[in-house]
């Protein structure tokens, strides 16, 4: 009986980070292709709890550009842990791998932070800039997340909604993901 407790609180939480994202993403004019919380393997990222199919720009469109450019891909990649801060005080943000929430924004900020260079015909963020402007680059991922925090608080309800349809049919649709928020909203 504990471990069927423990695999509902699991879906919870994953249901409430990734429309987090969705909620998120859709507030700032990104598309999301649909959400999926079925545990999986992904291509390139290994085994997931679940995924907010999102079309989010490439690091490499902000390249240079600032923190202002970035920073509302920024919230959107760390809506998520706050979301599901929403129902588990214990969810921090994972930075543990390349595709991770944390390791991402972070790839992000730096990508905007720093001038980019040209490596062997590659548009790249030189490691060195990155290291000369590491403190400049945690602080605009802190900012993120003060950000991210703020849309999660004001966003709450929508994202409790999304969330608790996400529980119920654990695949959703990009029609139904629009639908389910602007339903929300209202």
């Amino acid at each position: 009986m504990n471990r069927t407790l423990d695999d509902a609180f699991a879906v919870r939480c994953n249901a409430y980070h990734e429309a987090g994202h969705a909620v998120a993403a859709i507030s700032h004019g990104f598309l999301v292709a649909g959400i999926d919380i079925r545990p999986g393997f992904v291509p390139g990222v290994g085994q997931t709890l679940g995924s907010a199919e999102l079309a989010l720009p490439s690091p490499k469109e902000f390249l240079g550009k600032g923190e202002d450019a970035v920073m509302p891909v920024l919230v959107v990649l760390l809506a998520g842990v706050f979301a599901e801060q929403r129902i588990n005080d214990r969810a921090g943000l994972d930075i543990g791998h390349a595709q991770s929430d944390g390791q991402r924004a972070f790839i992000y900020a730096a990508g905007a932070i720093c001038t980019p260079a040209v490596r062997n015909g590659v548009l790249v963020t030189p490691g060195e800039e990155v290291q000369r402007k590491i403190a400049v680059i945690q602080k605009s991922v802190e900012k993120a997340q003060a950000q991210a925090q703020q849309f999660v608080a004001s966003h709450g309800p929508v994202i409790d909604g999304v969330a608790e349809a996400l529980i119920k049919v654990k695949v959703v649709s990009h029609q139904d993901v629009e639908s389910l928020i602007h339903n929300t909203m209202m």
